[in-house]
């Protein structure tokens, strides 16, 4: 069995994915740092479920982002073996 494979189109998604998880990576220190600012004006149990919740949240998006990274790896890999 042959497969077939554009290398330009290749690199070309690599290089995308990885604007894009730049991007991405940026965004979530910046909505971070402001929720982290926002949690700071108040207290009590709905602070620590705002708290809790947005760690959570920030856990999956770091998860979501090293499968994406990991995905470029593998992407890069193949592009040298072809």
């Amino acid at each position: 069995m042959i497969i077939e494979i554009d290398t330009d189109r290749l690199n070309a998604d690599i290089t995308g994915m990885r604007d894009h998880l730049d991007a991405l990576n940026r965004a979530q220190e910046q909505i971070y740092g402001c929720l982290e600012n926002l949690r700071a004006m108040w207290q009590g149990p709905a602070q620590s479920a705002f708290y809790i919740q947005t760690q959570n949240d920030q856990a999956a998006l770091q998860g979501l982002m090293r499968n994406v990274n990991n995905l470029i790896g593998c992407m890069e890999y193949a592009k040298s073996e072809y």
